[in-house]
């Protein structure tokens, strides 16, 4: 699908748009991504051109800022690391701004390398590798100080929150949504004992530079070696626990089916995926995991369910108003999935 977009974004990076072709790609839930493809081979690499989602993050200039802190860092530290890095516009700026009264529109180049890219995990070697990449990630930021990152998104991990979000939204919702939700506010409510043991958590696991977005669709690897895996989606970037890139990893990679999987009974946990991703995890972090943390591991898992299906099922209440969706009870299939493997992922560790 081609989009157009205003030659002026392509002048603010120093090129001009007649020369390129538009496609958009991915299938993030929050920004629009183009790739741009030089109509002649001889001419230019390709690019990806995103706009990024203001609604989410209102203050752009954050993720710039944080980016510039992670790229410093690791190439003093790490140097032969691949951070994935903006392209500045003419100017030097992160983004080209687009304005149209008192509406800004935000712009930002990044380069674009083959490689290959999953939406989900196929295999156990891929799950390994997957889980490996974000601990490595991880382990290499252990020492960077959190306190130079700004949060982009307050409260983005906060069960506690999202719970009361959701709570929120049961009370202002019509008879009409709470009746199709059918069981999923019951399941939800039921395994309210996750919120109140991550809130235990909270103040004993130490914060580290987590991802806060650990899926496989978040990487490119440009060969088999784990060292070549090149991450994606770094706006998120915040100080966290291991609780949260641990539990994404879980809760995305320990399933062969989509995330919006219409047939139930194929949504199945997976215990082989669950022991890669967690031995991917642990070799990564070897020594600079603490056996405490390890211990939390599995509840990673069962807390980012449960948080992703109070999410869905909010949005549901609200009017599908943050997921995009493509029918109606698009958001209650997707929390029915996350509940279905919450439910699965609890009676494996049982």
């Amino acid at each position: 699908m081609e989009k157009i977009i205003n030659p002026s974004v392509f002048e603010a990076f120093g090129l001009s748009s007649s020369l390129f072709t538009v496609q958009q790609i991915g299938n993030g839930h929050i920004h629009k991504s183009y790739l741009l493809q030089p109509v002649s081979d001889s001419f230019s690499p390709s690019f990806v051109l995103q706009n990024i989602n203001t609604s989410i993050f209102n203050r752009p200039e954050l993720i710039a800022e944080n980016w510039k802190t992670m790229a410093s860092y690791l190439q003093v530290n790490f140097p032969d690391y691949f951070l994935l890095q903006f392209i500045p516009t003419k100017t030097g700026e992160a983004f080209a701004i687009e304005k149209s009264g008192t509406k800004k529109t935000f712009w930002r180049l990044l380069p674009h390398f083959k490689g290959a890219v999953f939406e989900k995990v196929s295999s156990p070697d891929l799950a390994y590798k997957a889980s490996y990449a974000f601990a490595r990630f991880g382990v290499m930021l252990k020492d960077c100080n959190t306190k130079q990152f700004a949060t982009v998104i307050p409260d983005f991990h906060d069960a506690r929150l999202r719970f009361q979000q959701f709570h929120n939204a049961l009370f202002r919702s019509s008879a009409e949504h709470q009746k199709a939700c059918g069981s999923l506010i019951s399941k939800v409510i039921d395994f309210e004992w996750i919120v109140k043991k991550a809130e235990k958590l909270r103040t004993k696991l130490p914060v580290r530079l987590q991802h806060m977005d650990a899926k496989v669709g978040n990487i490119i690897f440009r060969d088999d070696k784990k060292s070549q895996a090149v991450l994606l989606d770094l706006d998120t970037v915040m100080p966290a626990t291991i609780l949260s890139d641990a539990g994404d990893m879980i809760r995305s990679m320990v399933c062969l089916s989509d995330e919006d999987e219409p047939v139930a009974a194929n949504v199945q946990f997976d215990s082989v995926l669950f022991d890669a991703v967690r031995s991917g995890f642990f070799d990564a972090y070897g020594s600079h995991l603490s056996t405490f943390e390890r211990a939390q591991f599995s509840f990673s898992g069962q807390l980012m369910l449960h948080m992703q299906a109070v999410r869905f099922l909010t949005d549901f209440l609200n009017g599908n108003i943050y997921y995009p969706i493509d029918y109606e009870n698009h958001n209650l299939i997707r929390a029915a999935n996350q509940l279905s493997l919450l439910g699965q992922l609890v009676a494996y560790n049982q």
